[in-house]
């Protein structure tokens, strides 16, 4: 999804006669062993995917440009399936608790 963005936003910016971004270059270790726990791994890309989300409805509600809020909407919609489907993974293993939930309004009355 981030080389998808990147490569969106890169050609938006390159059609418009600006200089592209380059991502910087990540290297995958030939070690078998995870470093970090699933659990918290997990827990940083769902920190990652709120900060995301959070970036482009910033942007989203900050820029001027119809084309652009397109882009914007659309990789929010992908962000937001892509998250349901941690939280759904948060659920199943037991790491999430429920979240609070609002007073049952009926049973208040009796």
């Amino acid at each position: 999804m981030s080389e998808k963005q990147i490569f969106t936003f890169n050609k938006v910016l390159m059609k418009d006669e600006f200089f592209p971004t380059y991502p910087v270059s990540m290297e995958v270790k030939n070690s078998t062993v995870p470093p970090y726990s699933e659990k918290l791994m997990l827990f940083f890309i769902s920190a990652s995917n709120t900060v995301g989300l959070h970036t482009l409805c910033q942007a989203a509600t900050m820029s001027m440009r119809k084309d652009l809020a397109v882009h914007y909407g659309l990789f929010i919609s992908e962000i937001i399936k892509y998250s349901s489907s941690g939280l759904s993974l948060l659920i199943q293993r037991g790491w999430m608790e429920q979240p609070p939930q609002a007073a049952d309004q009926k049973n208040l009355y009796k």
